[in-house]
């Protein structure tokens, strides 16, 4: 008979990072339960749907070892009514587990464990990269990550591991993000690359833990895993051919402007009070940048300083993507890098091997007028 004890806030904690793998419309009905491994002092409860595992292992008093299925759902939702610090104890009784914590009890039905999937088996790690760096350098990245379905190759995100560097880069089609961190690889380590899912790489950037935190990485030939303190998630690989972004990106030249964050994005959201769509024009010369928007109608130009080196330029840009582009950085103040209004801005700010691509959308002869109209600036 499976039987254990565990505390409350230890076993929600579990159960809620292990739900990030569980499907919420699940393709078979044991893919909506979570795994409850239960032996030698603790208990490793698992999520998995068949792309994506995450795993949590906490300490527990076992008096039976074994596995139980359990409903993710229940689980998550019982392990929130129980005050953190009581003990929970589970028992298997046959078709069902009871648990118990002080006066309250309950019985939760158990989903046939034997119809659970194999787990995969990543091997050895690679490397190990710290947890806050990791964190950091996706935070800028996936803004940058395709949402469509439709387009595979870039439903994820590049790891391109060399030396005792790792780059990460996601692309849209519309910008591209770059971030390079150190990483430590194992004894012997061959450069190596994949493309991790975007879905996955998300819940590696929620994941909690110290900053110093050392991840262990491993790499098979279809899957990826990332394992820390007592968590792990894993998942597969895409078997797709990601865009030759480095050549798209090309490397900051002597025409640039260095701007004030906050400002630039108070005037671009002041300027699409008037925009038909999520398009601001930015014409950027010598007197800072002027933005504007357009619409049936009505217009807005707003102004932010700035200070340019080389030739003005006037572009147009997804206020989104200027958005995402500007608020991954710590710095107040970023550098953009500027090129042909047919060739995309390249965002650089003062953290080494930090690059965001933005590409520029075609202007219509109302937002290039409404670019050239001239605004007053209070001395």
């Amino acid at each position: 008979m499976t039987q254990f004890t565990v505390t409350a806030a230890a076993l929600r904690d579990a159960a809620q990072w292990a739900s990030t793998a569980t499907p919420s419309r699940p393709i078979a009905p044991v893919l909506a339960g979570l795994l409850l491994d239960v032996r030698d002092g603790r208990v490793a409860v698992t999520g998995y749907d068949y792309d994506t595992r995450a795993t949590a292992t906490i300490g527990a008093d076992v008096t039976g070892p074994g596995r139980l299925l359990v409903s993710g759902k229940l689980l998550v939702a019982m392990a929130k009514t129980i005050p953190p610090r009581a003990e929970v104890t589970f028992t298997d009784t046959g078709g069902t587990v009871e648990a118990v914590a002080g006066r309250a009890r309950w019985s939760l039905p158990l989903l046939p464990v034997d119809d659970y999937p194999g787990l995969p088996d990543l091997g050895a790690p690679v490397g190990h990269v710290k947890a806050g760096d990791l964190r950091a350098a996706l935070a800028r990245v996936l803004p940058a990550a395709s949402r469509d379905v439709t387009l595979p190759s870039l439903a994820g995100v590049k790891v391109e591991c060399e030396g005792d560097r790792m780059t990460l880069a996601a692309t849209d089609r519309y910008r591209i993000s770059a971030a390079e961190i150190s990483w430590t690889p194992a004894d012997g380590g061959e450069p190596w690359e994949a493309v991790v899912p975007t879905s996955l790489m998300t819940a590696a950037s929620r994941a909690g833990g110290s900053d110093d935190e050392l991840l262990a990485v491993s790499c098979s030939g279809s899957g990826f895993g990332l394992a820390g303190g007592a968590a792990l998630l894993a998942g597969r690989l895409i078997d797709k051919v990601f865009p030759a972004w480095r050549r798209i990106m090309p490397e900051p030249g002597d025409r640039f402007v260095v701007l004030e964050r906050e400002p630039l994005l108070q005037a671009v959201e002041q300027a699409l009070v008037a925009a038909e769509n999520d398009g601001v024009l930015l014409a950027i010369d010598v007197d800072g940048i002027r933005v504007a928007a357009a619409g049936e109608g009505r217009q807005a130009v707003s102004w932010a300083p700035a200070r340019l080196v080389g030739e003005p330029l006037a572009v147009k840009l997804n206020a989104g993507y200027l958005r995402d582009a500007l608020t991954s950085h710590d710095t107040s103040e970023v550098t953009v890098h500027l090129y042909a209004q047919h060739r995309p801005l390249l965002v650089v700010s003062d953290t080494p091997g930090y690059r965001h691509l933005v590409m520029p959308a075609r202007m219509s002869d109302a937002e290039r007028a409404a670019i050239e109209r001239p605004v007053e600036v209070a001395a």
